[in-house]
């Protein structure tokens, strides 16, 4: 498999081989021979259903940050990952890219970026799969809104949670202490 570094360090996209005949497709999701390299040890796998114009994210583990494999499973999704890693040479920027579950399409999110989707299609289905478990008390949200970013997600409205609505801003965050957390 080839993969393509983005514009955040750490940060790969690829698609996956796909092996047709006539009872239709086989792919391996996920392995250390299909990543040609040691990613660790994947914990969980989460699957989620998204209808179209949902935007999910931006959320992030801060203390205990997880690294992500994510891919489409049915539809087409706007992926949106963010440098929140002080002392990394993309701190504070942000990559988004179309993920299609035709294309096979798969992305991996390294530990300390935080991760968010549009869907294009109805319905969406994606999942990903962590090197860490989940933590409530340790996940931020960013707002995926945030006017520091200016993302330009491809939704003229939006359907979120009221947890993503009400994120935390990038200027409300300080890293202090290695990892973010809201100002106090």
């Amino acid at each position: 498999m080839n993969w393509r570094q983005t514009d955040i360090e750490g940060v790969l996209i690829g698609s996956r081989p796909r092996f047709y005949d006539e009872r239709g497709w086989f792919e391996e999701a996920l392995s250390s021979r299909l990543c040609g390299h040691d990613q660790g040890t994947w914990l969980q796998l989460n699957t989620s259903l998204s209808h179209q114009n949902v935007v999910r994210g931006l959320h992030l583990q801060a203390q205990y940050p997880q690294a992500k494999w994510v891919w489409p499973v049915v539809g087409d999704i706007w992926d949106v990952v963010v440098d929140m890693r002080p002392g990394s040479p993309s701190f504070g920027r942000w990559f988004a890219t179309k993920l299609s579950a035709s294309q096979s399409h798969v992305i991996f999110i390294p530990k300390g970026c935080a991760h968010g989707f549009a869907t294009l299609t109805e319905p969406a289905i994606v999942q990903y799969a962590v090197d860490a478990p989940y933590r409530p008390d340790d996940e931020l949200v960013l707002r995926f809104d945030d006017p520091f970013f200016s993302i330009p997600w491809p939704v003229s409205r939006p359907v979120t949670s009221e947890k993503d609505r009400n994120g935390v801003l990038w200027a409300q965050l300080d890293f202090s202490k290695g990892y973010p957390r809201v100002s106090e």
